[in-house]
């Protein structure tokens, strides 16, 4: 295949792009030859401006042998697929894309928003990022979306993933020397305050505190040879670092995690307890991308993502397997939703095994993008999100936001007061420690007491890793 990416910007921006692009384009072995061409004139006597230089150089970009040149028209005629960005300001960008027929024949075309117009992205002519720190990070986003389309995985696209019986036995299979079965557990007073029946699958009980030892057990084993040789890297708040780096230990390997300062005290020390070696990064996804792709830059690493992960959705599924196995039929299976990871896994499970059971997604007030997105049938990012339950502050991600739009029938969020009651409740009733995450779920049904009543419900408490040094209300 013979790609051709289009940069639509000037002299200081498109060279950039461009070299970022190419060294993608090394980095991650793609298959196809890529060439570049400008939207518009951008070089300086047949060579980038000093502005554009000085960034690629401060940010290891070799811009010595691009020989870009003026898109064409008949460029159409001889490349297989053509890929636009721009990062101009999301009206400029949006006019220039209706009114400019060439680009209306482009393949596709990516927008990201940068520093300073910050604007909300609505139309779905234009994909669009929010803004983000500074001009190469915007342009690195822009680029690595570029990189994962032509690879069939970008964040956007509606890519499905199916999983058989098969699936999960293999699954199951692979994980099970490395992993706890977590016990089903009932509370009659808690049933009794809700009225209804619940049965808690206490994933809390599992190793390195969390479901997420499944997922990063199943991805990392599920690797060949080659592809662990250098490690293996991610970006978590803390529980799929742990998982990762215990499962990186168990395989022999080195793991590169990036968290953000805010993680947990515990969750930080869990993770070099396994030999993980963290990065610390600021408590948003545009610095935890970030600082995700210098580190397999330097390392050459293999990234294990925390949800939007084949293996590691497949992994999270057995927790959903093992539920049915205790309980048998259930009218409703409740989940947390953060990245996705859980509850798609939980979904794709549920619907194999009890197909008239209802899945519903849990998520705090105070992060609510998969709600948002649910409703609305379109990707709405994670922004500046405040909540108790730090497990849940990501965004859904390319693989985790169709399934759960197939497969999941209700999204509820719920408040902040509410999570810690559920967290107390079940401190108190059950005497089992879980974290504020894990109880957004019993706070659904605190809050909803109507929609749950008289049902047999499974819900999932999906870790245990809370930092008892932490004033949490």
């Amino acid at each position: 295949m013979n790609i051709l990416f289009v940069c639509l910007n000037n002299t200081s921006i498109s060279p950039i792009a461009e070299g970022i692009l190419h060294k993608l384009y090394f980095e991650k072995n793609l298959d196809y030859k890529v060439n570049s061409a400008g939207f518009e004139p951008y070089y300086i006597n047949n060579y980038p401006e000093k502005g554009a230089l000085e960034i690629a150089s401060k940010n290891s970009i070799d811009l010595s042998n691009h020989h870009s040149r003026l898109f064409q028209k008949e460029d159409f005629n001889h490349y297989d697929k053509i890929y636009a960005m721009d990062t101009r300001s999301y009206r400029g960008a949006k006019d220039l894309a209706r009114t400019t027929e060439d680009l209306n024949k482009i393949d596709y075309f990516m927008n990201v928003i940068r520093p300073g117009r910050n604007e909300i992205i609505e139309d779905p002519e234009v994909i669009g990022i929010d803004s983000y720190p500074d001009l190469f990070s915007t342009l690195l986003i822009g680029c690595n979306c570029i990189v994962d389309h032509i690879q069939n995985k970008n964040r956007f696209d509606k890519e499905q993933i199916n999983i058989t019986f098969e699936h999960l036995k293999e699954c199951a299979k692979r994980i099970k020397p490395f992993i706890h079965k977590t016990p089903v557990l009932t509370s009659e007073s808690i049933n009794e305050l809700l009225d209804c029946k619940i049965f808690f699958k206490c994933e809390n009980f599992q190793k390195a505190g969390a479901f997420k030892s499944r997922g990063a057990i199943n991805a990392v084993f599920s690797l060949d040879e080659s592809e662990v040789l250098n490690g293996v890297a991610t970006h978590s708040s803390g529980n799929h670092a742990q998982a990762l780096a215990r499962a990186a230990k168990l395989r022999g390997i080195e793991s590169y995690i990036v968290m953000p300062e805010e993680s947990s005290k515990v969750k930080v020390e869990a993770v070099r307890s396994y030999g993980g070696q963290i990065t610390f990064c600021e408590n948003n996804l545009q610095s935890r991308e970030q600082n995700l792709f210098y580190i397999l830059r330097d390392k050459n690493a293999s990234e294990i993502h925390p949800y939007n992960n084949k293996n590691i959705i497949i992994g999270q599924a057995t927790v959903a397997k093992e539920l049915f196995e205790k309980t048998g039929t259930l009218d409703f299976v409740l989940a947390p939703v953060g990245g996705g990871g859980l509850l798609s896994g939980t979904a794709l499970a549920t619907k194999l095994i009890s197909p008239k059971t209802s899945i519903i997604g849990c998520e705090p007030e105070k992060a609510n993008d998969a709600y948002l997105s649910f409703e609305s049938k379109k990707f709405v990012p994670q922004e500046n999100p405040q909540t108790i339950a730090d497990g849940l502050r990501t965004s859904l991600g390319s693989l985790t936001f169709p399934i759960i739009l197939d497969k999941v029938d209700k999204i509820f969020t719920v408040k902040e007061e509410t999570i810690i009651q559920a967290m107390r409740l079940i401190w108190e009733r059950m005497k089992i420690i879980i974290e504020p995450s894990a109880a957004v779920p019993l706070a659904t049904i605190i809050e909803n007491k109507d929609y749950f009543c008289g049902k047999n419900i499974g819900l999932i408490i999906s870790g245990g890793n809370l930092d008892l040094d932490k004033k949490l209300w």
